[in-house]
């Protein structure tokens, strides 16, 4: 908090339409038994968006721009820590060119074994702790291997509660999924039943001006309404049923 109060963030708060991937999810479950992670499948999107517009997996070292070679996307997770529920930190690496199913896999994996802290910040003193993220904040190494793209799913906590979640960021990309909500929209004519998820995306403006922004945030939502990186879950359920 004390580095994202620092930083200038161009904030967009919009709706993917996840009608379509959501209905795939569900008769994956159906026709295989297999459960696919809602949160894996948005941060697939996310790292595909990335890929398409280089330019925003980067982050600002003095008056250089650092740019990162892989997609790694860091997912924010709840899980037990010495008895209580904490926030662990998770990088799913090369996420662009991971599957959802092994991204489904690794954030379940996260939330069983993963660590409520980055390993390098675990242990110090906490006199020590601000300094250390401040340094690490403009380290590129860290940066490149930890990741500056982020996701955080709250409205797996909200209850069915629709509404944007936002947080001040500290990276150079940081989307927040909120609640679903059902809206009634004209498709081809005729005015339909859809599922909305709410989503907040954060950029940091010394990174990208806001044309360039608007751009991405419409690539990442038109990805997840798609469906299109479920497609191989799609493709095996119907091998499956051949």
């Amino acid at each position: 908090m004390h580095v994202a109060s620092r930083r200038r963030l161009i904030l967009a708060f919009t709706e993917a339409d996840v009608t379509e991937p959501r209905r795939m999810i569900r008769e994956s479950r159906r026709d295989t038994g297999e459960s696919v992670s809602l949160t894996a499948y948005a941060a697939a999107c996310l790292a595909r968006a990335i890929a398409q517009h280089p330019a925003l997996n980067s982050a600002r070292h003095g008056r250089k721009l650092v740019l990162c070679e892989d997609v790694n996307v860091v997912c924010y997770l709840e899980r037990m820590h010495q008895g209580e529920p904490t926030v662990g930190f998770l990088t799913l690496r090369t996420a662009d060119r991971a599957s959802v199913r092994e991204l489904t896999s690794r954030l379940r994996a996260g939330q069983a074994h993963g660590a409520p802290a980055p390993r390098v910040l675990r242990h110090l003193p906490v006199a020590l702790f601000r300094p250390a993220v401040r340094y690490l904040a403009r380290n590129p190494r860290f940066l490149a291997e930890s990741g500056v793209i982020a996701i955080s799913n709250v409205g797996a906590g909200s209850g069915g509660v629709p509404g944007w979640g936002f947080a001040p960021s500290a990276m150079s990309v940081e989307v927040t999924l909120g609640g679903i909500a059902r809206r009634l929209v004209l498709v081809d004519g005729e005015v339909r039943e859809r599922e909305h998820m709410c989503v907040t995306v954060a950029l940091d403006h010394d990174i990208v001006d806001g044309a360039a922004a608007a751009r991405f945030v419409r690539t990442f939502v038109d990805m997840i309404a798609s469906g299109a990186a479920l497609d191989e879950v799609s493709y095996a359920t119907t091998k499956d049923e051949r």
